[in-house]
Parts: C-alpha cells; sequence; structure tokens
C-alpha cells in the first residue's frame, strides 16, 4: 500500500538532516549542546532559525513564511496536545465529514496555517479568523460550542 506521507516524510528527512549543523552552531553560540540545556523559548527561536536558514541556502523555492508559521505552531505548547486530541476522536471510527467544534480542532487547523474563526449557522463567523493559536484559543474559550470554521470557507458559507 503506498503511504501517502512517505514523500513528505523524505524531505522534511532531508530538511531536518541538513538543518543539524546549524542548529548545532546556534546552540553553541549558546553554550548548549542540546535544545533541552535553554528555555523553551530560546530553543524554539534557535530551532526556528536553524530550519528556515536552511530552507533559504537549499530550498530557495520553499514558502518561508508558512515554514516558519508550521515551526512556531509545532513548539507552540498547545499544538501537540490539541494534535494529538484531534487523533485519537478520529481513531475511533468517526464521520470524516462531520463538523469540527471545539479548540482543539480549531488549534490544529490554525496551526496548519488556516485562518480560523468561532461559527454558527445562525450568526456566521462570531469574530475575525486568525491562524495565530493563542488567537484561536482567546476566542474559542468564549464560543465552546461554536463549529470551527476557515477564511476559505467562510466566503462561501460552508464549515468545516
Amino acid at each position: 500500500m503506498f503511504n501517502r506521507h512517505a514523500p513528505a516524510d523524505k524531505a522534511g528527512a532531508i530538511l531536518f538532516e541538513k538543518a543539524e549543523p546549524r542548529l548545532s552552531a546556534l546552540l553553541a553560540e549558546h553554550g548548549a549542546l542540546h535544545p533541552r540545556e535553554l528555555p523553551p523559548a530560546v530553543a524554539s527561536e534557535i530551532f526556528r532559525r536553524a530550519v528556515i536558514e536552511t530552507a533559504g541556502a537549499n530550498f530557495p523555492t520553499a514558502n518561508h513564511e508558512a515554514l516558519g508559521h508550521g515551526i512556531r505552531s509545532f513548539v507552540h505548547p498547545a499544538f501537540v496536545p490539541a494534535w494529538d486530541q484531534v487523533r485519537s476522536s478520529t481513531a475511533i471510527g468517526s464521520d470524516a465529514f462531520a463538523m469540527a467544534s471545539g479548540a482543539d480542532a480549531a488549534v490544529m487547523l490554525a496551526g496548519f496555517g488556516l485562518r480560523i474563526a468561532p461559527f454558527d449557522f445562525k450568526q456566521g463567523i462570531l469574530e475575525e479568523p486568525s491562524n495565530d493559536i493563542d488567537a484561536v484559543l482567546a476566542m474559542f474559550s468564549r464560543w465552546t460550542n461554536a463549529l470551527v470554521g476557515t477564511a476559505v470557507v467562510m466566503r462561501r458559507f460552508t464549515c468545516c
């Protein structure tokens, strides 16, 4: 069976392999051998810089803005728990076409770069869409029963 993630996995592996020397150099500038030796915010910034600088040098046509957003999202403390929650809820045979709701789904989609906002069928879009995880968390703390709407979807009155 074809693994649809295999090409992306290989591309990511090549990027991270090429970024490793730059990561080591940036860590050394801070007197560290491993990111765990640094405060999380510093380690995240070093990781982001290493990947973006490596992508710029080796993959000039890469979407650096999207790559930077993805890195910031991945290291955000809310992203991985949201990802795990969404994956576990979909692993139990839920309907793939069901409407997404809740902060976990919103955080995961925003982390992948979609501009997200709470959505209600009667009221429409409830706040200004954002792909900033902190902004999305704040919105969905105010609208706990809202569906997850995306900026693309909102122009067409569809919800994900």
